[in-house]
């Protein structure tokens, strides 16, 4: 854990500030700028991957490792892209303006999801040595304390952010109140969403890597789907509707495979 927060909490995101804010002031071009923000990533993977090699593969080999991190590492690319490409989606098909309502809508969403991979991070740990032991009681109950711990901290936001959506979003400008009906979407499925509890981290717990990676993908394959046929009609809407559907998607077909899973987690 110790390790993990320093170099994926401080040492990368310091080093991008350093150095995209020196890319600025020096006025470099979008190039520069990019590889600005990715540079910092090449000596936090060799450093993560010294302390990887050291301690855990005089367990496992090399082909177990891989078995269980590459479809992780696959679907963690596939979701960093998409959640880049949904903006660019409704600019195609709707326009900038419904582009520039469906971005003030949305990223309040990044607070719930700060909140759940604080929470994954710490309970993670002793949910891999929990199923790893077999104690599927103290497997359920780190999952339900975690999945009430992250109801009580987030319920109250998404509730707050639908109320005051039309304050919110009228900082924007005069035409954003129009996105009212996109936060409520949001914060209605973010709700859902979190009552499911961290059912993917659970998935990964429990060593079921290409499960999660299947669900990620039918997760964004359902989103597109719904993007083409709705974005062209309803804008700025139908892109949120695609959202939701995928985060369903994401968190529903987890709970159905854990839920014949031995030991029993879900239940």
């Amino acid at each position: 854990m110790r390790e993990t927060l320093v170099l994926g909490g401080v040492v990368q995101p310091v080093g991008q500030l350093v150095l995209v804010g020196g890319a600025l002031v020096a006025g470099a071009s979008v190039p520069v700028l990019v590889v600005a923000w990715a540079l910092p990533a090449v000596p936090v993977l060799v450093l993560a991957g010294v302390r990887v090699s050291r301690d855990s593969f005089g367990l496992v080999g090399w082909g177990e490792f891989w078995r269980y991190i590459g479809p992780r590492s696959v679907a963690s690319g596939v979701q960093a892209v998409f959640q880049r490409l949904d903006i660019v989606v409704v600019a195609l098909l709707a326009g900038p303006a419904e582009a520039a309502m469906y971005t003030a809508a949305t990223r309040f969403k990044v607070v719930g999801q700060l909140v759940s991979q604080g929470l994954a991070q710490a309970v993670q740990p002793r949910l891999i040595r929990a199923i790893a032991d077999g104690d599927s009681d103290r497997a359920k109950a780190l999952y339900r304390q975690a999945t009430r711990t992250l109801m009580a901290i987030t319920w109250p936001v998404w509730i707050g952010y639908a109320a005051l959506a039309p304050w919110i979003l009228g900082l924007f400008g005069p035409s954003y109140p129009q996105a009212v009906d996109i936060a409520l979407v949001l914060s209605a499925t973010m709700m859902i969403a979190t009552a499911c509890g961290m059912v993917d981290v659970v998935l990964i717990a429990s060593g079921r890597t290409t499960a999660s990676l299947i669900n990620v993908i039918s997760a964004v394959a359902v989103t597109i789907a719904i993007d083409l046929a709705l974005v062209p009609s309803l804008g700025a809407l139908g892109a949120a509707l695609g959202w939701s559907a995928g985060v369903l998607v994401k968190n529903i077909l987890p709970l159905v495979q854990l839920y014949g899973f031995r030991p029993r987690i879900a239940t």
